[in-house]
């Protein structure tokens, strides 16, 4: 079988969408909800935590819950949009949403990265192979099928003026 026959839009952003709904929104989601606080410590935070009273203490957590929390409902409202559009589209349109949504997610990784690096953590490549990780069946199968005739290439007026 051929690369390109196993590689279609569809199946690559179903693999992608699936695999972000898991590890960038339930999994955040949930560690958002658990409501258990991180042993913070000094060398990883200063004494602004370890000092801190335990009022102080638990409103840092809850700030940190409900970050993560945010995290995670951006994960699955861009995991539905990339499942939803794998199977609302067809043929060539199917592939440029394919590269579309990769990019989105792509972007998102990066503002993410630069967030984190604006914090003193240098997780830039990290996280670059992380995201291109998760975006690349998507782009692969979308660049693969870009110049496919078949289906959701044209639209109405360009019907119409043929």
């Amino acid at each position: 079988m051929e690369i390109k026959n196993i590689l279609n839009p569809r199946k690559g952003m179903i693999v992608s969408g699936l695999i972000i709904l898991l590890l960038l929104g339930i999994g955040p989601i949930a560690g958002g909800m658990s409501g258990e606080t991180e042993m913070f410590t000094t060398e990883d935070y200063g004494d602004i935590y370890a000092d801190a009273s335990t009022e102080d203490k638990e409103t840092i957590d809850k700030i940190l819950a409900v970050s993560e929390f945010s995290y995670g409902a951006a994960g699955v409202s861009i995991a539905v949009f990339i499942l939803a559009l794998a199977f609302l589209t067809e043929g060539t349109n199917q592939a440029k949403v394919a590269i579309l949504s990769g990019g989105i997610v792509m972007l998102w990784g990066v503002l993410t990265a630069v967030a984190w690096y604006l914090q003193g953590d240098n997780v830039i490549v990290f996280m670059a192979v992380m995201y291109t990780i998760l975006t690349a069946p998507m782009f692969i199968s979308g660049m693969l099928h870009l110049n496919d005739d078949g289906g959701g290439g044209s639209t109405s007026t360009e019907e119409a003026s043929e």
